[in-house]
Order: structure tokens, then sequence, then C-alpha cells
């Protein structure tokens, strides 16, 4: 028994470690992950994500706290932006050009820019940026952007409605037969 169990774990090791990680630096939120909405601890310090290989669309904030003074220190926060990027197997991080003062903040939050790239190697990820709409309540969706099908809207806001809401849908569902 314990021979089929060692045979059996060795067999699915190498699928437990097909995948890609990504670490996100601290002046990043990472809002949603592969269309799921993505919450992050209280406390978190650079995200490490674990990816499939292949494909993958991170959606992310920009939001850096700056110290003016002693007494005042101002934070600077972008719209959302989605970045789709094709890893590989291994190990990337995020990087970007960390602005130097508020003023080149404010400019790096109207157009915030990533690059992606490998640990091991230090090539860069293919990638694309690309700024979302932010809907009246805070939710990114950037489905929009994407033109799913409408199935994968309908499942998307079910997830976010509220019992009574899906309630509400229940009950039109079965009236506009």
């Amino acid at each position: 028994m314990r021979l089929f169990l060692s045979f059996i774990f060795i067999c699915y090791l190498p699928i437990a470690w097909a995948g890609s990680s990504l670490m996100v630096p601290d002046a990043f939120n990472v809002l949603a992950v592969n269309g799921q909405e993505y919450s992050t601890g209280l406390f978190a310090n650079n995200e490490k994500l674990d990816l499939p290989v292949g494909i993958s669309q991170i959606v992310l904030e920009y939001n850096e706290l700056f110290e003016i003074d002693a007494d005042d220190h101002e934070i600077i926060s972008s719209d959302p932006f989605k970045v789709e990027l094709r890893l590989e197997e291994g190990d990337f991080k995020i990087e970007y050009s960390r602005p130097e003062n508020v003023e080149k903040a404010k400019l790096f939050a109207k157009a915030p820019y990533v690059s992606v790239v490998n640990n091991a190697t230090k090539r860069p990820a293919e990638i694309t940026v690309e700024q979302l709409p932010t809907v009246s309540n805070g939710i990114t969706d950037f489905f929009i952007s994407d033109k799913p099908e409408p199935f994968e809207r309908l499942t998307f806001w079910w997830q976010k409605a509220s019992e009574s809401e899906r309630e509400q849908f229940k009950a039109w569902l079965i009236q506009n037969k």
C-alpha cells in the first residue's frame, strides 16, 4: 500500500509543480486574476501569484504613499489596468520605473506601465497593458473590454449578486420565459 501511494505521489508531482509564479511589488494592488476577484490580507507585502503556464490576465491598481515632509504625505493611485501576459514555467516578477516624487507618480498613475521578467533568464515575458473602465459601484468589470460571451458575463455578475438579488433574478427569469 505504501509503495502504491508513493507511486501516485511521484506521478502527480510534476503536475503540481507545472506552473508559474509572479511576484507583484508593494506599489500595486491585485484586484483580479483570470476573471476572479482577488483579495489580499491587510498587511500583505509583495504578492506571489501562482499562475498557469500560458496566457493569464491580472487587474492591477497602482497605489503608493509619498512622504511630503515629516507631517504630510500623499497617496497616489491609478485607475485599474489589465495586464495580459504569456508565461512559461518559472518564476517571474513585475518591474516598473518607480517614480521619484509625487509629480512623477501622478504622471505614472495616469498611464501605468509595467514589465514582467523571468527571474532566472532575465528575459521579458510577452505582455499587453490596457486601462480599464470602472463601473459605478467600484467593481472593475474587465470582462467588458474582452467582449466575453453572455454566459461569462452572467456568471460573473451572479457571483457578485447578493442572495436577494439572485432571488429577484430567478423571479424575473420565471416571468420572462
